[in-house]
């Protein structure tokens, strides 16, 4: 009975003696990795694994099961993972378990292990893992183009072989997103993109660069509706979209396009751009969970977007508004007569008491606008920056090093005469 349950279990188990032969298998694991259980029987792990379907580390997996087999202690959801010869850019992942195996008498018998596939349980965990990267890596930066390009980054290899953002000229400036009309495409340009190839030789643009749509091209249809394409290449829907792009056409039959994703980056309602997921015939075509992981990596990415379009469009703003507070043009020359005077006392025009105290006057020379005294203050401390940019009053810091050498006049002051640009400390 016990047998019969063992042999009828979705599980694939074996046993294997002190060698690590095969002495008994069971139909899920017979089923597994494509070999009959007559050629698994009798024969070394090592010269199994080999002859699987499955492309897995044998040396390995060999070491995990002789380790269990000399201390005792099991091996518990051990993750293996790797693709089959059909499919061998798909990954698979499995769940290995192994224990000894002992008589009545204590004596080791050999080892047990168990094999699940959690491809799917894997698969789940990875995209989430994705996801969680991409909120976070895309929300670390406030410029437009760098997030973008972390988009692509990340996206490949795990999505795609090929990513492409494509975003509209004003969103980069910061400004409002303008569409365009249905018969004049916006002006658009690649904001980020990446490859598994090296230096993404199947891109027609380089990042930075303005990029074309024909007005009846898969992408701007996308970004017209709004709605995110799964398309197979080459297929009808695209035929006549190479007919009128000759240079994607010839970049798409050099590099052998098995299928392409198409999400429009939308935030608040607003088409900000497009981003195109491609995988070569290498690989395994995108399917419909492809789809729906594509468009949640692209909206994550949308809000980081949309914040560094918003943040571009206040900077600029902000640094409007600080020039337009600025003269015109400067009048008047830009020297200083500047004094202090150390220790205690109190220096002229000065009645509050001052002990221990060092004081500085900093005055524009003749010749300029006019005089201008600038506030004392303590020995080794600074001033703030100036309230009133371009005016000519400068903040004086003063150190606490040895000014030798310098005469002081008949109240205990020493001047010095320097010339400071506007905006400068002098020292």
């Amino acid at each position: 009975m016990l047998e019969r349950i063992l042999a009828l279990s979705p599980a694939g188990m074996a046993v294997l003696d002190r060698d690590l032969r095969f002495v008994w298998v069971n139909d899920a694991l017979e089923r597994l990795g494509g070999l009959s259980r007559e050629q698994r029987l009798g024969k070394r792990l090592r010269d199994v694994l080999p002859l699987l379907d499955l492309r897995l580390d044998a040396e390995g997996i060999e070491s995990l099961t002789r380790e269990v087999l000399d201390t005792g202690r099991p091996l518990v959801d051990h993750l293996l993972r790797g693709g089959t010869d059909a499919h061998p850019h798909r990954p698979l992942a499995y769940s290995l378990s192994v224990f000894r195996l002992h008589s009545a008498t204590n004596r080791v018998l050999g080892v047990s292990f168990i094999v699940l596939d959690v491809t799917d349980r894997w698969r789940a965990r990875e995209r989430l893992a994705l996801l969680n990267e991409v909120g976070a890596q895309t929300g670390s930066t406030l410029d437009v183009m760098d997030t973008a390009q972390t988009l692509a980054d990340i996206s490949v290899p795990r999505l795609a072989d090929f990513v492409a953002v494509d975003l509209l000229e004003s969103v980069i400036r910061g400004d409002t997103p303008r569409p365009g009309a249905r018969l004049h495409p916006p002006r658009m340009r690649r904001a980020g993109q990446q490859s598994i190839h090296e230096g993404v030789p199947e891109s027609v643009a380089a990042t930075g660069q303005a990029v074309d749509f024909h007005p009846h091209s898969p992408e701007m249809q996308c970004m017209l509706d709004g709605r995110s394409r799964l398309e197979a290449m080459p297929g009808a829907s695209t035929r006549s979209w190479f007919a009128t792009d000759p240079a994607r056409a010839a970049k798409i039959q050099e590099f052998g396009l098995c299928s392409l994703i198409l999400v429009p980056i939308l935030a608040l309602g607003d088409v900000l751009g497009v981003v195109r997921f491609i995988r070569w015939q290498l690989r395994d075509p995108f399917e419909q969970d492809d789809l729906l992981l594509a468009e949640e990596v692209v909206a994550r990415a949308a809000v980081s977007i949309d914040n560094a379009r918003r943040y571009t469009r206040q900077h600029s703003t902000a640094l409007a508004l600080q020039r337009s507070l600025l003269p015109r043009s400067l009048t008047g020359g830009s020297t200083l007569d500047v004094a202090d005077r150390l220790g205690g006392g109190t220096p002229p025009a000065v009645t509050r008491r001052a002990c221990g105290c060092a004081w500085h006057y900093a005055s524009e020379r003749p010749g300029s606008v006019g005089s201008r005294p600038v506030n004392s203050g303590r020995q080794g401390a600074g001033l703030g920056p100036p309230a009133d940019p371009g005016r000519g009053v400068f903040p004086i810091r003063r150190g606490t090093g040895n000014r030798r050498g310098v005469r002081r006049n008949d109240h205990g002051w020493r001047n010095y005469p320097r010339t400071v640009q506007p905006g400068r400390e002098l020292r």
